[in-house]
């Protein structure tokens, strides 16, 4: 789980406070923006709902900005809280906790997604391989690390070196 139990509880906290002004940063400006460049967002807004969506942003700001119909949703660690907001500690802790979390999360994403390019580059570096009196690509044997520590590796289905189905057993 990314958010712990704890971190949500800032939730009720922040449901009772709105509405709240926040400040939104260059960069979640710039990225607002380039969704739809005719959004009428300003540095300084004002959020008029919270919602907790774990797959989409944890704590989601909703806000309308000042003199338009428009409506636009940001993850509350794209938006600074002013200081003088008594719940803005809490806030900062929450933030602090997500980026870091989801940091961890993406170098593991990235890692795994890593491991599989390198597998793939591999088959297909053994496939090219045309080597004389050889066996060749049928000799090598792969498999995931997940998949492998949750059977018997003798029992486990492997892949050759040509992606085909292989049991040690």
């Amino acid at each position: 789980m990314l958010d712990s139990p704890e971190k949500t509880r800032l939730m009720a906290t922040l449901k009772a406070a709105v509405p709240f002004h926040v400040e939104l940063p260059p960069s979640t400006l710039a990225r607002l923006k380039a969704k739809n460049p005719s959004l009428a967002v300003k540095t300084n807004e004002t959020v008029f709902s919270v919602t907790y969506e774990p797959s989409y942003g944890g704590i989601v700001c909703l806000i309308r900005p000042t003199g338009t119909d428009d409506l636009l949703a940001t993850s509350l660690t794209h938006v600074r809280v002013r200081g003088s907001e008594p719940f803005a500690p809490a806030v900062l802790d929450y933030q602090k906790h997500r980026v870091k979390k989801l940091k961890k999360t993406n170098i593991a994403r990235a890692h795994r997604d890593h491991r599989h390019r390198r597998m793939q580059s591999m088959m297909e570096s053994l496939r090219k391989l045309r080597i004389p009196h050889s066996p060749g690509t049928p000799l090598f044997f792969f498999t995931k690390r997940g998949e492998l520590r949750a059977s018997d590796p003798l029992a486990h289905e492997w892949r050759d070196g040509n992606g085909r189905a292989v049991q040690l057993n």
